[in-house]
């Protein structure tokens, strides 16, 4: 066996079946939510690359094989068969095989397309959504410089045309959500395009396709989930521009004006998931379990829409933030936008996409757990639901928490909340004792969890606290009081990592 760039490491016993389960895994889990290779190419050449090498002959498509291999290990289904460690080793391995593509930044082809896009989609694999953008947006520059935006070059019956349009509509759809996601201008000017969108095709004959395995075809062959992506990526776009674009409230006229775009935007999101075929329904939780490409394609379109529904509203639920009750931000508005409505929806969506991925996690396609993309809705939808809790609290806190946010404003306030729960990872990761290295990677990440090892002294509690602007009785145990509640410790509305000395300059700038 020779194989070019492929080293054993003594402690990962390989084989080929081994990586031909990465292949499989990823035709299986990543091929339906970017429909773009073909499985007989890439088998062609993962059976190539068991070949001799021979002098001056370059292997066709190694790079995207090897993206294939790094994302079909990570969403592979190991558990009970090797390490998560294992997983990561090989993932990363395989990605590093295909860092050398210089080459796709001086010849844009559809090939580097490609690539650019497997390169995105092994970022948001690991939770790296801002590298996943810059991959999204090289994509959309390559398919502006061969032109594939426009219909001069797609229109046409045949295979070929078909998988341009394929293309293009894929990397539309995902550079929009991203840039929306992750709150960046796009890189795509859609008054540029005229491509049509992929319709679904019948292909009689499949051999000379994919004839090794003709069901991977399906996802290409029926593009409802593409059209409707391309849908919703319409749909970011102009929310991104009416809400989070910084020359959007230059004058108080601006304020109704993106209101009534915003309503538009939810209206024209309602009708994408009325327009959708029946497998598509994500919304229905009756609905029949299908084909394992279908259950990919239904969750990752709900996770979309779910996530866009969300953003949209976001912004309402931080308008209330300036207010003292909800009530009292409803009355101030100005707008058509009902500030209630607009905050129950974006924690709707929230819950939703939550239910969703429970429901197929567990019951419908739990092989999709190991989809990392999943994680990254997820913990977005927790962010707001704790926005939700926190507005709450602070409409009903004490009058020295709206001190604070009066004094020092809401971005105080959040930093204050954020060092508060990053104490509480700081205090887990302390927990465990010994049992926690100090040589593991997440410090890279994280170089404020470098001391954990160090004791702290615990916060005082409110009521030991003497100062000239909180009354010494604000937490006395009240006689109506249960006998849980009079028992719960003091609450504390002070950071205490600032308690602590630790300076919020250290924080990372992403949490803010």
């Amino acid at each position: 066996m020779a194989m070019k760039g492929i080293h054993h490491h003594r402690r990962m016993p390989t084989s080929h079946g081994t990586w031909e389960t990465f292949i499989e895994a990823y035709f299986r889990i990543m091929h339906p939510q970017m429909p773009l290779l073909t499985y007989s190419e890439i088998k062609e050449t993962w059976n190539k690359l068991w070949d001799a090498p021979q002098p001056g002959k370059v292997l066709k498509d190694r790079d995207l094989l090897y993206m294939v291999l790094a994302i079909g290990s990570r969403v592979s289904n190991y558990k009970g068969k090797q390490t998560a460690e294992w997983i990561d080793l090989w993932a990363e391995h395989f990605s590093t095989m295909a860092n050398n593509f210089a080459m796709y930044f001086q010849e844009p082809s559809l090939k580097g397309t490609h690539f650019m896009l497997l390169k995105a989609m092994y970022a948001l694999q690991i939770m790296r959504p801002n590298e996943a953008y810059l991959y999204f947006g090289y994509a959309a520059r390559n398919v502006l410089a061969i032109g594939i935006n426009r219909s001069q070059v797609t229109d046409g019956n045949n295979l070929s045309m078909h998988r341009l349009r394929v293309t293009f509509w894929t990397i539309f759809a995902n550079e929009k959500i991203s840039a929306l996601f992750i709150g960046r201008p796009s890189s795509l000017c859609e008054d540029q395009v005229d491509t049509a969108c992929p319709e679904d095709i019948f292909l009689p004959n499949t051999t000379g396709v994919d004839s090794d395995n003709p069901g991977y075809l399906k996802p290409t062959m029926e593009c409802a989930w593409i059209r409707a992506v391309a849908k919703i990526g319409r749909v970011a776009d102009k929310v991104s521009i009416a809400t989070y674009s910084p020359n959007c409230m230059r004058e108080i006229a601006d304020v109704e004006k993106s209101e009534k775009l915003l309503l538009e935007c939810d209206a024209r999101l309602k009708s994408i998931a009325q327009s959708l075929p029946p497998y598509l329904h994500f919304y229905d939780r009756d609905l029949p379990i299908g084909e394992s490409w279908q259950e990919v394609q239904r969750v990752s379109l709900g996770m979309i829409y779910y996530l866009t529904h969300m953003l949209m509203h976001r912004p309402s639920l931080m308008y209330t933030t300036f207010f003292n009750s909800i009530e009292e931000a409803e009355n101030n508005s100005t707008g058509p936008l009902r500030i209630k409505e607009s905050m129950d929806a974006s924690i709707n969506a929230a819950r939703c996409l939550i239910n969703l991925a429970h429901d197929v996690y567990l019951r419908r396609f739990p092989d999709i757990r190991s989809d990392g993309t999943m994680a990254t809705f997820l913990a977005s939808a927790c962010i707001t639901l704790l926005m939700m809790f926190w507005i709450r609290e602070l409409h009903r806190s004490t009058p020295r928490l709206r001190s604070l946010r009066s004094n020092a404003g809401l971005s105080a306030c959040m930093k204050s909340s954020i060092t508060d729960i990053m104490k509480m990872a700081k205090d887990a990761l302390t927990s465990m004792g010994d049992s926690f290295g100090t040589d593991l990677d997440l410090f890279d990440s994280f170089p404020w969890l470098l001391d954990i090892q160090n004791t702290y002294k615990p916060a005082p509690l409110a009521e030991e606290r003497q100062t000239d602007t909180l009354d010494p009785n604000l937490f006395a145990p009240n006689a109506n009081l249960t006998g849980l509640e009079r028992n719960a410790p003091g609450s504390s509305f002070r950071s205490y990592w600032v308690e602590n000395e630790f300076d919020l300059q250290n924080v990372p700038e992403s949490l803010f």
